[in-house]
């Protein structure tokens, strides 16, 4: 899942995937597991945009999901689901319009607050931002992407330390995924700790070494530690 943020995602963060130079946005959030209605009409609609975002045709998701969101409004899986492709898009502001409806404190559903805390963050309300996914994670405190998405908050609002706790408990979650393993590196630059943030970034171009579709980001992230090595400063 990119958000693009970066994001991260992390990176995301949303978010952005690039590196730059002198900045290393969050890189990537992670998808959570999407599920279907059970109607035939709604859910094959569903399955076309998610096969587009999937392929990253995201025009064609957003041109097969608005209908449906606007056909049925009162549907809080079409909502979901149009609400992560915008994001995806870079359209936070219509996402946090179309997933705010959603969010309910009686309500036991971490997705909406996940995906507006998502939202939030992308569209630079930290404050809401880390109120949303810190409500998503009193919901459900085993779903990854929610603990990425919060780092990615505190890393953009300068708590490294709790950046990193966030981290950690994202790697023990899934210790095999290369995104996490990325934004604990750049968490771990950002707060000055250089060799572990190295051996992170290694680990990192391991995982993705038989990956084609990280073929940008390695490229970047070699170049970043490129830098590194010559002294440069990279993260300001």
């Amino acid at each position: 899942m990119r958000i693009i943020v970066l994001l991260i995602l992390m990176g995301l963060a949303p978010f952005a995937s690039a590196v730059e130079s002198n900045d290393l946005s969050p890189i990537k959030i992670i998808h959570p597991a999407r599920s279907l209605p059970r109607q035939q009409n709604t859910g094959s609609i569903l399955a076309a945009a998610l096969k587009a975002e999937n392929t990253g045709n995201l025009i064609t998701a957003i041109s097969l999901l608005k209908p449906v969101y606007q056909h049925l409004p009162d549907n809080a899986l079409v909502r979901l689901n149009y609400a992560r492709v915008l994001i995806e898009n870079g359209e936070a502001n219509k996402a946090i319009a179309v997933v705010q409806p959603l969010v309910n404190k009686n309500s036991q559903d971490w997705r909406p607050w996940f995906w507006l805390g998502s939202a939030q963050l992308m569209s630079g309300d930290l404050e809401n931002a880390a109120e949303s996914l810190d409500a998503a994670l009193d919901r459900e405190g085993k779903v990854m992407a929610i603990w990425v998405q919060r780092a990615i908050v505190a890393q953009q609002r300068g708590k490294t330390k709790a950046a990193l706790s966030l981290l950690q408990v994202a790697y023990g979650i899934e210790p095999k995924n290369a995104d996490v393993v990325l934004n604990y590196a750049y968490t771990l630059e950002q707060a000055g700790q250089l060799k572990k943030a190295l051996n992170a970034y290694q680990l990192f171009l391991q995982m993705t070494a038989a990956k084609p579709h990280y073929g940008t980001l390695r490229r970047q992230i070699l170049q970043r530690l490129d830098k590194i090595a010559a002294g440069v400063t990279v993260y300001k």
